[in-house]
């Protein structure tokens, strides 16, 4: 088998078509606008979501208040279990 001598020419050759594929300046900052755009929605729907959330505790009061007041008795509605705050 003969060995083909690659020349400088030929490896230039290959390194351009390399650069052909690879994403350019434009491409970058297009891909960075685009997340940024996909960011600030889902920062907005976070705000929305963390909004909704107060306000059904606000209606409906917090699961964990009662456990959060100091010497409030609270039974857990799955083990049935009587939880209290330490110094009750």
């Amino acid at each position: 088998m003969k060995d083909k001598m690659t020349t400088i020419d030929d490896l230039a050759r290959m390194i351009n078509e390399g650069f052909k594929t690879t994403a350019s300046k434009e491409d970058l900052k297009a891909v960075t606008t685009r997340l940024d755009g996909i960011d600030s929605r889902l920062d907005r729907i976070e705000h929305l979501l963390l909004e909704e959330q107060k306000l059904k505790n606000r209606a409906f009061g917090d699961p964990h208040e009662k456990t959060r007041s100091r010497g409030t008795k609270h039974i857990h509605p799955k083990t049935s279990v009587t939880l209290c705050q330490p110094g009750d």
